[in-house]
Protein backbone atom coordinates (compact mmCIF):
# COMPACT_ATOMS: atom_id res chain seq x y z
CA UNK A 1 0.00 0.00 0.00
CA UNK A 2 3.01 2.43 0.86
CA UNK A 3 4.47 1.53 -2.24
CA UNK A 4 1.28 2.64 -4.25
CA UNK A 5 0.96 6.05 -2.04
CA UNK A 6 5.28 6.38 -3.20
CA UNK A 7 4.64 5.65 -6.71
CA UNK A 8 1.89 8.09 -7.23
CA UNK A 9 3.57 10.70 -5.15
CA UNK A 10 6.66 10.89 -7.68
CA UNK A 11 4.27 10.68 -10.62
CA UNK A 12 2.26 13.55 -9.76
CA UNK A 13 5.78 15.16 -9.20
CA UNK A 14 6.85 14.30 -12.75
CA UNK A 15 3.46 15.38 -14.02
CA UNK A 16 4.64 18.70 -11.89
CA UNK A 17 8.29 19.02 -13.65
CA UNK A 18 6.67 18.42 -16.84
CA UNK A 19 4.43 21.11 -17.00
CA UNK A 20 6.02 24.25 -18.44
CA UNK A 21 5.15 27.45 -19.76
CA UNK A 22 5.56 28.30 -23.43
CA UNK A 23 5.07 31.62 -25.73
CA UNK A 24 2.04 31.50 -27.72
CA UNK A 25 2.55 32.91 -31.19
CA UNK A 26 0.48 36.34 -31.32
CA UNK A 27 0.50 40.00 -31.99
CA UNK A 28 -1.70 42.68 -32.72
CA UNK A 29 -3.82 42.86 -35.64
CA UNK A 30 -3.70 46.80 -36.94
CA UNK A 31 -2.67 49.59 -34.90
CA UNK A 32 -1.86 49.17 -31.17
CA UNK A 33 -2.54 53.17 -31.17
CA UNK A 34 -5.37 54.21 -29.31
CA UNK A 35 -6.88 57.65 -28.14
CA UNK A 36 -9.53 57.26 -25.42
CA UNK A 37 -11.17 59.57 -22.99
CA UNK A 38 -9.86 58.72 -19.55
CA UNK A 39 -13.16 57.37 -18.71
CA UNK A 40 -16.85 56.36 -20.30
CA UNK A 41 -18.47 59.31 -20.91
CA UNK A 42 -21.46 57.88 -18.75
CA UNK A 43 -19.19 55.86 -15.57
CA UNK A 44 -16.71 53.63 -15.52
CA UNK A 45 -13.73 52.83 -17.72
CA UNK A 46 -13.39 53.68 -21.32
CA UNK A 47 -13.20 50.06 -23.14
CA UNK A 48 -11.11 49.52 -25.75
CA UNK A 49 -11.52 46.55 -28.47
CA UNK A 50 -8.56 44.75 -30.18
CA UNK A 51 -8.48 42.66 -32.72
CA UNK A 52 -5.35 39.92 -32.02
CA UNK A 53 -4.12 36.96 -33.86
CA UNK A 54 -3.16 33.70 -32.59
CA UNK A 55 -1.95 30.84 -33.77
CA UNK A 56 -2.21 27.08 -32.56
CA UNK A 57 1.05 24.68 -33.44
CA UNK A 58 -0.82 22.01 -31.25
CA UNK A 59 -2.93 19.15 -32.24
CA UNK A 60 -6.21 19.80 -30.05
CA UNK A 61 -7.86 23.27 -29.99
CA UNK A 62 -6.34 25.62 -28.00
CA UNK A 63 -8.66 27.73 -25.65
CA UNK A 64 -7.25 31.36 -24.68
CA UNK A 65 -8.10 33.18 -22.09
CA UNK A 66 -6.80 37.01 -21.06
CA UNK A 67 -6.03 39.64 -18.64
CA UNK A 68 -5.80 43.43 -18.78
CA UNK A 69 -3.49 45.50 -16.66
CA UNK A 70 -5.74 48.08 -14.25
CA UNK A 71 -3.82 50.94 -14.76
CA UNK A 72 -4.93 52.67 -11.25
CA UNK A 73 -3.20 49.70 -9.16
CA UNK A 74 -0.98 48.67 -11.76
CA UNK A 75 -2.44 44.84 -11.58
CA UNK A 76 -3.54 42.29 -13.80
CA UNK A 77 -7.70 41.62 -13.77
CA UNK A 78 -9.04 38.68 -15.83
CA UNK A 79 -11.04 39.62 -19.13
CA UNK A 80 -12.04 36.00 -19.32
CA UNK A 81 -12.49 33.49 -22.51
CA UNK A 82 -11.18 35.20 -25.25
CA UNK A 83 -11.71 32.63 -27.47
CA UNK A 84 -10.40 28.79 -29.02
CA UNK A 85 -8.46 28.34 -31.41
CA UNK A 86 -8.66 25.02 -33.48
CA UNK A 87 -5.73 22.89 -33.90
CA UNK A 88 -2.91 23.80 -36.35
CA UNK A 89 -4.82 26.70 -37.05
CA UNK A 90 -4.56 30.66 -36.37
CA UNK A 91 -7.64 32.66 -35.58
CA UNK A 92 -8.55 36.02 -35.05
CA UNK A 93 -10.11 37.25 -31.52
CA UNK A 94 -11.47 40.27 -30.53
CA UNK A 95 -10.69 41.50 -26.75
CA UNK A 96 -12.35 44.23 -24.73
CA UNK A 97 -10.28 46.03 -22.64
CA UNK A 98 -10.95 48.67 -19.59
CA UNK A 99 -8.96 51.75 -19.21
CA UNK A 100 -9.35 54.06 -16.20
CA UNK A 101 -7.25 56.76 -15.90
CA UNK A 102 -9.38 59.10 -14.33
CA UNK A 103 -7.75 62.57 -13.36
CA UNK A 104 -4.73 61.69 -15.05
CA UNK A 105 -5.47 64.65 -17.28
CA UNK A 106 -4.12 64.80 -21.14
CA UNK A 107 -1.18 62.86 -22.70
CA UNK A 108 0.01 59.51 -24.04
CA UNK A 109 0.87 56.16 -21.99
CA UNK A 110 2.64 53.44 -23.37
CA UNK A 111 2.99 49.91 -21.77
CA UNK A 112 1.81 46.22 -21.58
CA UNK A 113 -1.93 45.97 -21.54
CA UNK A 114 -3.33 42.39 -22.41
CA UNK A 115 -2.16 39.20 -21.31
CA UNK A 116 -3.24 36.48 -23.13
CA UNK A 117 -2.37 32.32 -21.43
CA UNK A 118 -4.14 29.29 -23.47
CA UNK A 119 -4.36 25.61 -22.48
CA UNK A 120 -4.84 22.61 -24.68
CA UNK A 121 -5.42 19.15 -24.50
CA UNK A 122 -2.96 18.23 -26.57
CA UNK A 123 -0.14 19.94 -23.52
CA UNK A 124 -2.02 18.55 -20.47
CA UNK A 125 -0.40 21.29 -17.13
CA UNK A 126 1.39 23.38 -20.29
CA UNK A 127 0.13 26.95 -20.58
CA UNK A 128 0.95 29.38 -23.36
CA UNK A 129 1.42 33.23 -22.67
CA UNK A 130 2.04 35.81 -23.80
CA UNK A 131 1.86 39.99 -23.59
CA UNK A 132 1.35 42.67 -26.13
CA UNK A 133 1.81 46.29 -25.98
CA UNK A 134 -0.67 49.53 -26.76
CA UNK A 135 0.54 53.39 -26.87
CA UNK A 136 -2.75 54.90 -25.59
CA UNK A 137 -3.64 58.96 -26.24
CA UNK A 138 -6.30 59.67 -23.69
CA UNK A 139 -7.73 63.12 -22.80
CA UNK A 140 -10.24 64.33 -20.62
CA UNK A 141 -13.63 63.92 -21.05
CA UNK A 142 -16.24 66.73 -20.62
CA UNK A 143 -17.90 64.27 -17.75
CA UNK A 144 -14.74 63.50 -15.99
CA UNK A 145 -13.47 67.54 -15.86
CA UNK A 146 -17.11 68.41 -14.38
CA UNK A 147 -16.42 66.49 -11.49
CA UNK A 148 -12.39 67.48 -11.46
CA UNK A 149 -13.45 71.05 -11.48
CA UNK A 150 -16.10 70.40 -8.57
CA UNK A 151 -14.19 68.21 -6.49
CA UNK A 152 -11.61 71.45 -6.03
CA UNK A 153 -14.07 73.93 -5.60
CA UNK A 154 -15.67 71.88 -2.80
CA UNK A 155 -12.22 71.17 -1.36
CA UNK A 156 -11.40 74.98 -1.01
CA UNK A 157 -15.01 75.54 0.55
CA UNK A 158 -14.37 72.56 3.45
CA UNK A 159 -10.81 73.95 3.81
CA UNK A 160 -12.21 77.18 4.08
CA UNK A 161 -15.15 75.83 6.81
CA UNK A 162 -12.38 74.18 9.33
CA UNK A 163 -10.45 77.30 9.39
CA UNK A 164 -13.30 78.67 10.46
CA UNK A 165 -14.21 76.02 13.34
CA UNK A 166 -10.46 76.40 13.82
CA UNK A 167 -10.59 79.89 14.64
CA UNK A 168 -13.60 80.20 16.35
CA UNK A 169 -14.06 77.22 18.73
CA UNK A 170 -16.62 78.64 20.24
CA UNK A 171 -18.73 78.79 17.80
CA UNK A 172 -17.66 76.16 16.33
CA UNK A 173 -20.16 73.32 18.02
CA UNK A 174 -20.46 69.66 17.90
CA UNK A 175 -22.51 69.72 15.43
CA UNK A 176 -20.85 71.72 13.51
CA UNK A 177 -17.87 69.59 13.73
CA UNK A 178 -20.03 66.64 12.74
CA UNK A 179 -20.75 68.24 9.45
CA UNK A 180 -16.83 68.68 9.23
CA UNK A 181 -16.37 65.19 9.20
CA UNK A 182 -18.85 64.47 6.94
CA UNK A 183 -17.92 66.20 4.03
CA UNK A 184 -14.19 65.47 4.75
CA UNK A 185 -15.44 61.83 4.58
CA UNK A 186 -17.47 63.05 1.57
CA UNK A 187 -14.10 64.44 -0.29
CA UNK A 188 -12.01 61.83 0.64
CA UNK A 189 -14.53 58.98 -1.27
CA UNK A 190 -14.65 61.25 -4.73
CA UNK A 191 -10.91 61.63 -4.24
CA UNK A 192 -10.63 57.67 -4.37
CA UNK A 193 -13.54 57.29 -6.87
CA UNK A 194 -12.15 59.51 -9.91
CA UNK A 195 -8.91 57.65 -10.59
CA UNK A 196 -11.11 54.32 -11.15
CA UNK A 197 -13.81 56.47 -13.68
CA UNK A 198 -16.56 55.82 -10.53
CA UNK A 199 -18.13 59.30 -12.24
CA UNK A 200 -21.13 58.40 -10.39
CA UNK A 201 -19.98 57.68 -7.15
CA UNK A 202 -17.88 60.87 -7.60
CA UNK A 203 -20.73 63.03 -7.81
CA UNK A 204 -22.56 61.58 -4.94
CA UNK A 205 -19.52 62.29 -2.88
CA UNK A 206 -19.28 65.79 -4.64
CA UNK A 207 -22.87 66.51 -3.42
CA UNK A 208 -22.75 65.28 -0.12
CA UNK A 209 -19.35 67.84 0.75
CA UNK A 210 -21.04 70.59 -0.37
CA UNK A 211 -24.06 69.99 1.51
CA UNK A 212 -22.38 69.43 4.69
CA UNK A 213 -19.76 72.29 4.42
CA UNK A 214 -22.49 74.68 4.00
CA UNK A 215 -24.59 73.43 7.02
CA UNK A 216 -21.29 73.62 8.63
CA UNK A 217 -20.43 77.08 7.72
CA UNK A 218 -24.04 78.58 7.84
CA UNK A 219 -24.46 77.74 11.73
CA UNK A 220 -20.93 78.81 12.41
CA UNK A 221 -21.31 82.49 10.97
CA UNK A 222 -25.28 82.47 12.55
CA UNK A 223 -23.38 82.17 15.78
CA UNK A 224 -20.73 84.77 15.34
CA UNK A 225 -23.23 87.01 13.83
CA UNK A 226 -25.60 86.72 17.21
CA UNK A 227 -22.35 87.48 19.32
CA UNK A 228 -20.91 85.47 21.90
CA UNK A 229 -23.83 84.45 25.00
CA UNK A 230 -22.87 86.50 28.30
CA UNK A 231 -22.17 84.51 30.83
CA UNK A 232 -23.43 85.68 34.42
CA UNK A 233 -20.98 86.80 36.94
CA UNK A 234 -21.39 84.89 40.27
CA UNK A 235 -21.69 87.02 43.72
CA UNK A 236 -21.77 84.93 46.78
CA UNK A 237 -24.59 86.39 49.10
CA UNK A 238 -23.63 86.98 52.98
CA UNK A 239 -25.60 83.56 53.66
CA UNK A 240 -23.05 82.08 51.33
CA UNK A 241 -25.49 81.72 48.29
CA UNK A 242 -24.19 82.20 44.81
CA UNK A 243 -26.16 84.76 43.06
CA UNK A 244 -25.56 85.47 39.20
CA UNK A 245 -25.00 89.16 39.35
CA UNK A 246 -27.04 89.19 36.44
CA UNK A 247 -30.32 88.51 38.87
CA UNK A 248 -31.41 91.28 41.22
CA UNK A 249 -32.71 89.91 44.57
CA UNK A 250 -35.33 91.56 45.58
CA UNK A 251 -34.58 93.63 48.44
CA UNK A 252 -36.30 93.09 51.74
CA UNK A 253 -38.42 96.08 52.91
CA UNK A 254 -37.90 96.59 56.37
CA UNK A 255 -41.12 96.73 58.76
CA UNK A 256 -40.96 100.05 60.56
CA UNK A 257 -40.71 99.31 64.47
CA UNK A 258 -42.81 101.86 66.12
CA UNK A 259 -41.92 102.63 69.00
CA UNK A 260 -44.89 101.33 72.27
CA UNK A 261 -46.53 104.26 73.21
CA UNK A 262 -47.69 104.90 77.09
CA UNK A 263 -50.79 106.17 77.37
CA UNK A 264 -51.23 109.79 78.35
CA UNK A 265 -52.45 109.66 81.76
CA UNK A 266 -55.56 111.11 82.58
CA UNK A 267 -55.24 113.73 85.04
CA UNK A 268 -57.43 113.61 87.87
CA UNK A 269 -59.31 116.73 88.69
CA UNK A 270 -58.55 118.53 91.46
CA UNK A 271 -61.44 118.84 94.00
CA UNK A 272 -63.42 121.74 93.83
CA UNK A 273 -63.28 124.35 96.41
CA UNK A 274 -67.15 125.61 96.63
CA UNK A 275 -68.12 122.80 98.69
CA UNK A 276 -65.34 123.77 101.08
CA UNK A 277 -66.29 127.29 101.15
CA UNK A 278 -69.97 126.38 101.52
CA UNK A 279 -69.17 124.18 104.51
CA UNK A 280 -67.06 126.86 106.14
CA UNK A 281 -69.57 129.80 105.16
CA UNK A 282 -72.75 127.48 107.06
CA UNK A 283 -70.34 126.98 109.96
CA UNK A 284 -70.07 130.50 110.46
CA UNK A 285 -72.97 131.30 110.38
CA UNK A 286 -74.13 128.88 112.61
CA UNK A 287 -71.20 129.95 115.04
CA UNK A 288 -73.02 133.42 115.02
CA UNK A 289 -75.96 132.59 115.64
CA UNK A 290 -75.21 130.60 118.70
CA UNK A 291 -73.77 133.61 120.16
CA UNK A 292 -77.09 135.68 119.42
Amino acid sequence: MNAKFSLLALLLLACGACAAVHTINAHVLGSSNVRIANCDIVSGPSRVRTQVYIENPLSQFMAVNYEYKDLPTGTWKSGGKLCNVPAGQFQNCEATVQVALGGTGNGTSEGTLLHLIATSDAAPGDTYETELSYTITHFVGDREAQFTTGLAARTVEFNESQALCLASPSCCDQTARNQIDLADQAIQRANTAIPVCDLQGAYDAIVQAEHATDNATARINACLAAGPTPTPAVTRSPAGNQTPSGTQTPAQTATPVIPPTTPTPTPTPAPSACPLGLALLFGGLGIVMVRR
